[in-house]
């Protein structure tokens, strides 16, 4: 387990965040540069002083495989493990860049003494303000098998999921991000399955549903809205560490 203390000053205004990631890697450092936009966003952020602390836990995660979890015991373990580990460190609030680890969201909660930000809360209530009612969501197989975003139904929206040959092409498209190579045959597939549910189903939107996903398909790749869970669980973790009480 790495812990990388990036901005650390207890002194500071704003309360210290705790990002559980490693799930993968790349997105994790992804989600470190929306936080970081975000910080410059709603706290006009330019001198050091003027971020959040932050502490990354980023977690060497065993027991999962590229369809999902093999072992959830094992990966569970972990993650409060790694839970415990930023709160020791001084972390005032927990935010986890990674969709498919939320189907343990409960199990987290049940053992950790501070608030941990949920990431398809937050990705669900900018869909709603935003007043959208036909969403494609693009994610991980194991986010399809656990049914992790069927919340966005009771909210009056109708979600649109990809058949099974569509949900094995964004796979691809997740480990190519994980590997660090970039498949252009799979991201041009992605970017069709978007086109081809839009003259299909007239979408309004597209969730990024998976957090490699905004690194491989952009709002340059498509006419169609992109609503990417990582930036909005950002968004909501830069307003939450100006808001908890000391």
């Amino acid at each position: 387990v790495g812990v990388a203390w990036l901005i650390m000053d207890k002194s500071s205004k704003l309360k210290t965040i705790g990002v559980l990631g490693g799930m993968g890697p790349c997105a994790t450092l992804y989600f470190y540069t929306c936080l970081l936009d975000e910080a410059h966003r709603q706290l006009g952020a330019v001198q050091d002083y003027e971020y959040p602390p932050i502490i990354i836990n980023s977690l060497s995660l065993k027991g999962s495989t590229e369809q999902g979890v093999a072992n959830s015991k094992q990966i569970l373990s972990q993650l409060i493990e790694g839970m415990k580990l930023l709160i020791k460190a001084g972390s005032d609030l927990i935010t986890i860049p990674c969709n498919s680890s939320h189907s343990m969201l409960n199990e987290f909660k049940k053992t950790s003494t501070i608030p941990i930000l949920n990431i398809i809360d937050a990705t669900i209530l900018q869909i709603k303000k935003d007043n959208l009612k036909k969403i494609l969501l693009l994610a991980s197989e194991e986010a399809y098998k656990n049914h992790l975003w069927d919340e966005v139904k009771t909210e009056g929206i109708r979600l649109y999921i990809p058949n099974d040959i569509d949900k094995r092409i964004i796979t691809e498209t997740i480990l190519d991000v994980m590997r660090g190579s970039a498949s252009r045959h799979n991201k041009r597939a992605t970017i069709q399955i978007i086109k081809q549910m839009k003259k299909t189903y007239k979408i309004d939107a597209v969730i990024l549903g998976c957090t490699e996903l905004p690194l491989a398909i952009t709002k340059n790749d498509t006419d169609v809205r992109l609503y990417d869970s990582s930036y909005l669980l950002a968004r909501k973790t830069i307003e939450k560490c100006q808001k908890i009480s000391p």
